[in-house]
Parts: C-alpha cells; structure tokens; sequence
C-alpha cells in the first residue's frame, strides 16, 4: 500500500511540475512579498491536497467527511490491532445523525470478514447466551470487549462509539463488543 502512495505522491508531483511548466514562467526573486506569500500559500494548499490524495489511497478504514482525525486514527490503530494475528477484519467509521434523545455521533466499526472468525464469534456468543460457554469461548468475547473498552478511553466525544460485530446468515450486524468513553456497554465476560 505504501508503494501505491509513494507512486500517487510522484504523480501528483509530475503533474504540478507540468503545469508549472506550461504556464508562465515564475520569477520569485522579483515577486513582490505579497505575491510570493500567495503563491507560497497555493503551493502549500496544493501539497496539502495531494498528500489527502496519497493518506486516503493508503487508509484502510472506510471514512466520511465528517470523521474526525482522531477517530480515523484510533480506528486504524484498533484495525491493526486485530488484524495483528492475520485475521481479516475491516474498519469503518459511520456518522449517526440526531434522532430523537440521541445526539448525532460517530460509530468506530470493526467488522470480521473471515469466517472462521466470524463462526467463533457466532458460537462463542450462542454459548454465552446459553450459559454453557468454555474458557475458550469466554476468551474470545473478552477479549474483543477488552480491546475495544480501552481503545474507547481514547475517543474525544463521549457519545462516540466503538464496536466489533460479525455479519449472521441473515446478513445481520451482531454486536460483539460495544464501548463509548465512559467504558464498556457489553459488560466484560469471566
């Protein structure tokens, strides 16, 4: 993914310096001060836009306009987190409008695309429900809700929040752990 934004960064690079070279030729040492201070403003505007372009070519979280910096960092962090065991999950941040007693906010979604993984989950929830879940089943929950309560502590707005679901066969979001700053709603499994 990093060859792929080192390759954008080159192009966009290319392309400024073809338009700069089709254009007039810039004389900057006989600009006044206030036209190299805009065209130093343009340029770094141009920079800024291009690096966008090479940042969101290599994030792996799917985003909106309105996610904030430090939920898309926190997402990545947290994706690469569970992906840390080859594991395939994927990331999204949705933007939940105002509806009714719940203010507008933010949801940090880590979804499991493998099923293998998406059986345990399955299972291990079925089991916990059912009161007869193993230590290794028991693990599998607590940890997800774990991760996802102290990743939660690190959200700006206390009605952010963060969770892991695994699509059933139904292609229904089944929640798995769910955590907002002020801690885990899914209490933690023993």
């Amino acid at each position: 993914m990093k060859k792929i934004g080192g390759t954008l960064f080159l192009i966009g690079c290319l392309v400024m310096v073809v338009i700069f070279k089709n254009t007039q030729k810039i004389d900057y040492k006989n600009m006044t001060e206030l036209q190299q201070e805009t065209f130093t403003n343009q340029f770094a505007e141009t920079l800024e836009e291009a690096n966008q372009l090479v940042d969101s070519a290599e994030r792996q979280v799917a985003i909106t306009s309105q996610s904030t910096k430090e939920n898309i960092k926190l997402a990545e962090k947290l994706l690469a987190t569970f992906n840390d065991n080859h594991l395939n999950f994927s990331g999204e941040i949705n933007d939940i409008t105002t509806d009714g007693n719940n203010p507008g906010h933010q949801e940090i979604v880590i979804r499991a695309m493998e099923r293998y993984t998406r059986d345990a989950y399955e299972q291990a929830k079925e089991a916990l429900a059912a009161n007869t879940a193993t230590t290794s089943e028991l693990d599998v929950i607590y940890e997800a809700r774990l991760l996802v309560e102290e990743a939660a502590k690190s959200l700006e707005n206390e009605n952010d929040v963060i969770k892991v679901v695994y699509s059933n066969l139904d292609n229904e979001d089944v929640t798995i752990a769910l955590a907002n700053k002020k801690g885990s709603v899914l209490p933690l499994v023993k």
